[in-house]
Order: C-alpha cells, then sequence, then structure tokens
C-alpha cells in the first residue's frame, strides 16, 4: 500500500501571465495481488487570482486487472505515477 499527496500550481501566459489555479490531489493504491490493483484519490481543485473563485471536489476509483501475470522485476508495486 502507498499514499501521495501532491499539488500542483498552474500558470497561463494568455494576455495577461498570471497564475491561474491550484489542484490538489491525495490518494492511495493497493496492491491486492500479482493482477490487481485498487486506487482511491480525491482531487480539490481552485482557481486563483479571482474574487468568486470557482471549487472542484473530485473522488475517484480506479480498478486495474491485468489478464497476464508480470514477471517479478516487471511488477509495479507501488507509487507514483497514479492513472487519473
Amino acid at each position: 500500500m502507498s499514499f501521495v499527496l501532491e499539488d500542483e500550481i498552474f500558470y497561463e501566459q494568455k494576455g495577461k501571465s498570471e497564475w491561474d489555479k491550484n489542484r490538489i490531489t491525495t490518494g492511495i493504491e493497493w496492491v491486492l495481488n500479482d493482477q490487481v490493483e485498487l486506487i482511491c484519490f480525491y482531487r480539490f481543485e481552485n482557481e486563483l487570482g479571482k474574487v468568486l473563485a470557482d471549487f472542484d471536489h473530485t473522488l475517484g476509483i480506479y480498478l486495474g486487472f491485468s489478464l497476464e501475470k508480470k514477471k517479478e522485476d516487471e511488477r509495479r508495486r507501488s507509487g507514483h505515477p497514479y492513472p487519473w
């Protein structure tokens, strides 16, 4: 099992260059066995530099299933990057 917390800040260069938005994502990944992994995450996104900013909240679940067993050295045990 692994845990990730990441923060992304976006800079827009159209017209007036400014920091555009901020995105924070956190999630947990479980490798259940050689063929199945489960990822759950929460993402918060907001606009920067606006008096009335939009907020987005996203919950996600990803279930990955491999039809072929991977060899021990090819298997991704845990970690980043997540497929979100």
